[in-house]
């Protein structure tokens, strides 16, 4: 007895349909970041909620001028990723991010990055130097299941984490961070003000983040812009999309 005929007429579907592993668990459920409310830990200030780890949700609504800034830590939808007007993942213009959860991320101030596809700092004084051949490259992380994680393992050795932007010449001077998004499904509701995804490089005179994106999707939708910025005379930072279907 074949294995369709087991399981059903409906086993080859189910199983082309199942999200690849790349898109997490789903294992915090359903949430909405409403703004006010605290969601799965998280107590927003101002309509800002800053993650402490990794998140795993089956669908994640992120509403209306609400943020959820990643600090270094993942995002992943098992299903649908819903944005609306002028939601924002990433931090504030002009920030950076220097400090690590799962993932690594943008130089402090005045200082030099390795393993970066960061811009370099304080027109190039504090650089961001790409991935080495032997450390798989800049186009390692173009791989989506590799990209997820953040960092490579290579016969040269690891892990080898990612970093974002060098860092400014004036304090706080913090590179733009890392951002890691795995949603199987992105949509976006916005009308009047664009969703936006910002790793953009910290005053004074830092290098531009990184943005990696996984998803089914062809492309973000029109409505949701990036943003890998350089402050001042830093250089910009990177923006990947991998569509995974």
């Amino acid at each position: 007895m074949s294995a369709f005929a087991k399981y059903g007429s409906n086993a080859l579907a189910e199983f082309l349909d199942a999200p690849d592993v790349a898109y997490g668990t789903g294992d915090d459920g359903s949430v909405v970041f409403d703004g006010s409310s605290t969601v799965l830990g998280l107590t927003p200030s101002s309509s800002i909620y800053s993650m402490t780890r990794d998140l795993y949700c089956y669908d994640l609504e992120l509403a209306s001028n609400v943020s959820l800034q990643p600090n270094g830590y993942r995002i992943f939808v098992k299903n649908i990723l819903t944005l609306n007007d002028g939601s924002v993942i990433g931090w504030p213009t002009a920030t950076g991010w220097s400090t690590a959860g799962t993932l690594a991320q943008g130089g402090a101030l005045q200082t030099q990055v390795t393993n970066s596809l960061g811009g370099d700092g304080a027109g190039g004084t504090y650089t961001a130097t790409p991935p080495s051949a032997a450390l798989g490259g800049p186009k390692y992380y173009e791989q989506p299941h590799q990209a997820i994680k953040g960092y490579s393992i290579t016969a040269s050795g690891g892990p080898t984490y990612l970093t974002g932007g060098g860092g400014g010449s004036v304090a706080p001077g913090l590179g733009g961070g890392v951002i890691v998004l795995a949603a199987r499904y992105i949509a976006c509701a916005a009308t009047s003000t664009n969703a936006v995804i910002r790793a953009e490089g910290g005053a004074s005179n830092a290098g531009g983040g990184v943005i990696l994106v996984v998803s089914t999707e062809p492309a973000l939708p029109s409505n949701v812009s990036t943003s890998v910025v350089g402050n001042g005379n830093g250089s910009n930072g990177t923006y990947k999309f991998m569509q995974l279907v």
